[in-house]
């Protein structure tokens, strides 16, 4: 079980502070439980210094946590990225939800086109069946086709899918209009043959650095909005980046449950992100008209 630590300011608990012993590190602090893996941290701002800032950063590693910083406290401390929750966990469990946002802004029926996916291992069946749902056929691109065996056998008992299994550097991403990508970096998009206009939505956590003549888009993240839950309360919601918070309520949930919150909530995405940047609704139909185009073109000298 990981723990989630909602680090805040909060100036008027002066009088009231107290030492909390983490492991063998003393901080001066108010905490605030949540739940059984949740806690909330607040700290007088005028009572925070460097030493108290490094005390918290030994704690948190012992704990196997994660942190959520406030918008006012994410201006002053700076931890190991390792230890926040870098978009990625929603990213993977908004799959759905953001592909049904893009197929509305590119205006096309995904239940006739192909969506191709980039991956290494057996560890993400349950979002390979919900592509599968969505789109008429998947192209499984791996390096490692012997350990997609038992992907491959578990899909082959489903006559509702249709999808493919292979590693053709210069054919598998060739014609691919969407690639999601769950497990690799930019070293194995450099050695296949890649439609430049396509899009990718990147689920590893490692960023997409792209050669110059690709000229689509690399999805890293999402903005999201949704309806307020009993903790918000607790942790005083508004303080915090909501895609963040909504994150971190993922947290130690397992696919289902997580599913089935998002639904309860009805969470929607209103925003997508780069690297850098946010990625706006007509650069992502550009890109996706563009890819569409080139195909044709090729199928036509075909």
């Amino acid at each position: 079980m990981i723990f989630v630590y909602y680090i805040d300011f909060d100036d008027g608990i002066q009088q009231k502070f107290f030492y909390k012993l983490y492991s063998k590190f003393f901080i001066k602090c108010k905490e605030i439980e949540i739940d059984e893996n949740k806690r909330a941290l607040l700290l007088n701002r005028a009572k925070i210094d460097k030493r108290a800032v490094e005390k918290i950063y030994k704690f948190i590693p012992i704990l196997k946590s994660k942190i959520v910083l406030s918008k006012s406290i994410n201006q002053v401390f700076k931890f190991d990225k390792n230890l926040y929750f870098d978009g990625k966990l929603i990213l993977k469990n908004m799959l759905i939800k953001l592909l049904e946002y893009i197929e509305n802004i590119v205006a096309c029926d995904f239940r006739k086109e192909y969506i191709h996916v980039a991956m290494d291992n057996d560890q993400n069946m349950e979002y390979i069946y919900g592509l599968g749902y969505m789109f008429k056929n998947i192209n499984i691109v791996t390096q490692k086709i012997r350990k997609l065996d038992r992907l491959d056998k578990k899909l082959q008992k489903d006559d509702n899918l249709i999808f493919s299994i292979s590693n053709n550097k210069k054919k598998s991403l060739k014609d691919a209009k969407i690639i999601v990508n769950f497990d690799y970096d930019n070293t194995f998009f450099d050695r296949y043959c890649i439609n430049r206009n396509c899009i990718i939505i990147n689920l590893s956590s490692n960023s997409l650095i792209m050669k110059n003549s690709f000229h689509g888009v690399v999805i890293e993240g999402i903005g999201i909005k949704y309806e307020k839950r009993d903790v918000d309360t607790l942790i005083n919601k508004e303080k915090y980046d909501d895609t963040t918070i909504y994150e971190s309520y993922m947290c130690n949930m397992d696919y289902n449950s997580i599913q089935s919150m998002i639904n309860e909530d009805k969470c929607y995405i209103k925003a997508v992100f780069g690297q850098e940047r946010e990625i706006s609704d007509k650069e992502l139909k550009n890109n996706y008209t563009k890819s569409s185009i080139k195909l044709d073109k090729i199928k036509k000298k075909d």
